[in-house]
C-alpha cells in the first residue's frame, strides 16, 4: 500500500511511464505495470473533479457556454481565477492510498535516472535502511 498525494502522482507519472519502458525482470515489470494501473485510476478520478471545478469558475457568454482563449483554455475573472486556483490546490494536496506495492529502489538502481527524476520517484519506492 502507498499513501501519496494527488500531486506526487501528477508530478511522478512521467518518469513513472520511462521507468515501465527499462528493461526490467518479470516481478519488477509487474510491480511497475500495478503501480502505473493503479494511478491511472486514479488520475481518471481527479481528471472529472478537475473538470467539473474548471466549469465551476470558468466565465461564459451570454448563451451560456464557456469561454476560451487562443490556447483553447477556459477563461477566468479574476475572482473565480483566485477561487478556482486555491481549490485546485486543495484536490491536489489530497492524499490517496495506492493499493499496490512500492518499487524497490534495488531493483531499479542500475537505471539512470537524473536527480530531479528520483525525486519524483521517490514517494513510490520503497529504500532499504529507512
Amino acid at each position: 500500500m502507498i499513501r501519496v498525494e494527488l500531486k506526487d502522482i501528477l508530478e511522478g507519472q512521467e518518469v513513472l511511464h520511462k521507468l515501465s519502458n527499462e528493461q526490467v525482470p518479470g516481478r519488477v515489470a509487474f510491480r511497475i505495470g500495478r503501480l502505473l494501473k493503479k494511478l491511472e485510476e486514479s488520475l481518471g478520478t481527479y481528471n472529472e473533479v478537475r473538470i467539473n471545478i474548471l466549469q465551476k469558475y470558468a466565465m461564459r457568454d451570454e448563451n451560456g457556454e464557456y469561454k476560451f482563449n487562443d490556447k483553447n483554455e477556459y477563461q477566468f475573472d479574476n475572482d473565480n481565477l483566485k477561487l478556482f486556483i486555491d481549490e485546485m490546490n486543495k484536490l491536489i494536496s489530497e492524499e490517496v492510498e495506492i493499493e499496490a506495492d512500492p518499487i524497490d529502489f534495488s531493483d531499479i538502481e542500475n537505471i539512470n535516472f537524473t536527480p530531479s527524476e528520483i525525486t519524483l520517484l521517490e514517494p513510490f519506492l520503497k529504500i532499504e535502511n529507512e
